[in-house]
């Protein structure tokens, strides 16, 4: 939800990442690549995987890969924005619904102990 509400700051959130699986990862970056038809992070010569993606044409990949995430996430983050919501309000229908299971029962319990029609000292009132 607060990804939501701060979306300015995604390209260095991607920037963070795509820094960190260059370093450590570079088969996901391979991926996504291939995936989204682009070649490094912000142009072709911008950490790019395989580095010499943008040089070579039988890759043909031209843009960096920023504008197709920021595209991808932009379409998706509505998805994630419901689902987040949906997630709040089922947990405060069942925190409701646990409440009035406890005040039944508290209720009912306080009713056995209660028998019409019979005095204070009954031998069902006594422990």
């Amino acid at each position: 939800m607060v990804i939501w509400l701060r979306p300015l700051d995604i390209e260095d959130k991607f920037s963070n990442v795509w820094e960190k699986l260059y370093d450590n990862d570079q088969d996901t970056i391979r991926y996504i690549e291939k995936d989204l038809k682009c070649c490094g992070f912000k142009s072709p010569v911008d950490m790019p995987v395989p580095a010499h993606c943008s040089v070579k044409k039988h890759y043909g990949f031209t843009t960096g890969c920023l504008a197709p995430l920021e595209h991808q996430w932009n379409t998706r983050r509505h998805s994630i924005l419901w689902v987040g919501f949906s997630m709040v309000s089922a947990q405060i229908v069942a925190l409701l619904m646990g409440a009035e299971l406890v005040r039944r029962f508290r209720r009912n319990r306080e009713g056995y102990h209660r028998v019409p029609g019979q005095a204070e000292g009954s031998p069902l009132l006594r422990a």
